[in-house]
């Protein structure tokens, strides 16, 4: 199957990512950078990204991915990080 999304994670020494998908689903692991991508540049955190998957219980490997629009959205990893402390402080105050 085939989605975008934006790159949340990188780690360029194990040429490995995540990526958060913008339909909604697991976050998509991409577990070989150099099987998977599709382009000469490896994408950064906070880039847009196309990119096809398979889906095997909870987990997404990514097949394929390449960059759509770099540095579109390179403050995402700590949006979501700040959203789930805020949840965690809200569950704590509702107990």
């Amino acid at each position: 199957m085939e989605t975008v999304g934006i790159v949340i994670w990188v780690d360029a020494a194990q040429e490995t990512a995540l990526v958060f998908c913008a339909d909604g689903g697991d976050i998509a692991v991409v577990p070989d950078m150099s099987k998977a991508l599709e382009g000469a540049v490896m994408p950064q955190k906070g880039d847009l990204v196309g990119l096809t998957y398979y889906g095997k219980n909870d987990l997404r490997g990514c097949e394929r991915i390449w960059t759509i629009a770099p540095d579109e959205r390179p403050g995402l990893a700590d949006e979501i990080r700040q959203m789930a402390k805020d949840a965690a402080i809200f569950q704590k105050r509702s107990a």
